[in-house]
C-alpha cells in the first residue's frame, strides 16, 4: 500500500513538473492586451498605505456610527453621525462645525441616506421625509428644500403605484435621477429579516 501511495504521488509530481508554466489555455489566446507574468516573476513597483487624516469622534465631539460621506472641492471631509448630524473636518482630520440635527423641521433628518456635492452644494437625501436639503458651501447655510413626496401629483405614472423612492442622484445639471420601489414592502424583501426567538 505504502509502494502505491509513493507512486501515486510521484506520478502527480511529474505530471505538474511536466506542464508548461507559461501555456496560455486556448481560450485566452485571441485577447488583444494580454500580458503572461512567469509564475517567479517580482513585481516592478511596491504599494504601501500611507495614513493622511483621521476622521471621526474627538474629546469634545461624539459621532459614534457614521454613515455617508463626502468631501468638496477644497477638501473638506463632511460625515453624517449618530444623531443626524453633519460634522465638517478639514482635509487633515481637524474638526471644524457641524449642523443639523434629528427632526422634521428646515435642516434637519430622520435619516441621511446619501449626500453629495454638485455645483458649490451639498445635497442631502433623507429617505424617511422623501426630501432632500440643499446647503451651500460658502457660506455653509441652507439655501432649499425640496419636498419629494408633494411633486408626486405631477406625474401621473408615480401616482399609480405610490412607489418608493430607493435612491436619489443628482446629476451636474441639478436635475436628479431616481431609482423606484412599488413598495416599501418589496425593498424589505431584498434586506435581511430578523425574526424574535421562541
Amino acid at each position: 500500500m505504502k509502494k502505491l501511495s509513493l507512486l501515486f504521488l510521484l506520478f502527480m509530481l511529474w505530471g505538474c513538473s511536466a506542464h508548461k508554466p507559461n501555456q496560455i489555455p486556448k481560450q485566452f489566446r485571441k485577447l488583444k492586451n494580454l500580458t503572461v507574468y512567469p509564475v517567479n516573476a517580482k513585481p516592478k513597483d511596491t504599494i504601501s498605505f500611507k495614513k493622511n487624516a483621521v476622521y471621526g469622534s474627538t474629546k469634545n465631539i461624539l459621532i459614534g456610527q457614521t454613515g455617508p460621506f463626502a468631501v468638496d472641492s477644497s477638501g473638506r471631509v463632511f460625515i453624517s453621525g449618530q444623531q443626524n448630524t453633519i460634522y465638517v473636518f478639514k482635509p487633515n482630520g481637524q474638526y471644524l462645525t457641524h449642523f443639523g440635527r434629528k427632526g422634521k423641521g428646515p435642516g434637519e433628518f430622520l435619516s441621511i441616506f446619501n449626500m453629495q456635492i454638485r455645483s458649490n452644494h451639498l445635497y442631502v437625501y433623507d429617505e424617511n421625509q422623501l426630501k432632500e436639503s440643499v446647503f451651500r458651501l460658502h457660506p455653509l447655510a441652507l439655501e432649499n428644500t425640496v419636498v419629494l413626496a408633494t411633486n408626486r401629483d405631477k406625474f401621473p405614472a408615480l401616482k399609480k403605484t405610490f412607489p418608493f423612492i430607493e435612491k436619489l442622484y443628482v446629476r451636474n445639471n441639478n436635475t436628479y435621477l431616481a431609482e423606484f420601489l412599488s413598495s416599501v414592502i418589496s425593498r424589505n424583501m431584498h434586506s435581511p429579516q430578523k425574526y424574535p426567538k421562541k
